[in-house]
């Protein structure tokens, strides 16, 4: 099980690279060594964490 990074103020679940809540606008502290997913056969960050395919090269990824 993995822990979800959550906002200070509101406690929305924040991903990885969020600087700020999408909810309240709060300043979210970076997680420490925290890297933005990326895909294995193109390379663009994949914006949401619950992704299986890329949604730039259609690539599927691995559980």
């Amino acid at each position: 099980m993995t822990s979800v990074a959550r906002c200070p103020a509101c406690a929305r679940p924040a991903r990885s690279r969020d600087r700020f809540c999408g909810a309240c606008g709060t300043a979210i502290a970076p997680t420490p060594g925290a890297e933005p997913l990326v895909c294995t056969d193109c390379g663009a960050i994949v914006e949401d964490e619950d992704d299986q395919f890329c949604t730039h090269c259609g690539a599927r990824f691995e559980a």
